[in-house]
């Protein structure tokens, strides 16, 4: 490797628009995978479930054709309750596992970092001269500030199912404790 590629390589590291591009495919790969975990929905129709449609389908809105690069919208299939599964139920569901929590925080701290790229790219002096393109950062900046907010809506729901969950298996518990204390009575 020269020393003029490694300038220019490092370079492009340091720019802001180059960051963001790296970041944003880090998270379509995330997405896709954690996509891969979502739950069937019901539909209404004669099938009843379908998976939603992946990001890339859903693009092409002429805001998005502006784009130097197509934005990922919202992620598929979130913000649905998960139905708790027993294990008499396991043997007849066919829904994958649900995704990860370190993924879910991978993506949250990536979302993190490309809110700051994005605020940085938005105060570069080519973005403030270009309305078009400071449009498209500043779309892209509130999207991600969308989902970091959903993301953070979908780890209290999660916490407060699991709060839930707990306290009813302690009153479950608890009721069968008191049973089983009558019975030697």
């Amino acid at each position: 490797m020269t020393a003029h590629h490694l300038r220019s390589s490092s370079k492009a590291q340091n720019d802001p628009y180059s960051r963001y591009l790296i970041l944003s495919s880090q998270q379509e790969v995330l997405r896709n995978r954690l996509a891969a975990y979502q739950i069937p929905q019901f539909n209404g129709q004669t099938d009843g479930y379908s998976t939603p449609s992946s990001p890339a389908s859903r693009r092409g809105s002429s805001a998005d054709s502006l784009s130097p690069v197509s934005p990922v919208s919202d992620l598929p299939g979130y913000g649905h309750r998960q139905r708790s599964v027993s294990p008499t139920d396991s043997a007849h569901t066919t829904a994958p596992p649900s995704p990860t929590e370190s993924e879910d925080n991978k993506l949250y701290g990536l979302n993190k970092q490309i809110k700051a790229v994005l605020t940085e790219l938005l105060n570069t002096t080519g973005v403030k001269q270009d309305d078009k393109f400071r449009g498209w950062v500043q779309e892209r900046l509130m999207e991600t500030e969308m989902e970091m907010r959903r993301q953070r809506r979908r780890r209290s729901s999660v916490e407060r199912e699991l709060l839930e969950s707990i306290a009813e298996s302690l009153e479950h518990n608890a009721a069968s404790s008191v049973s089983a204390s009558h019975h030697y009575d």
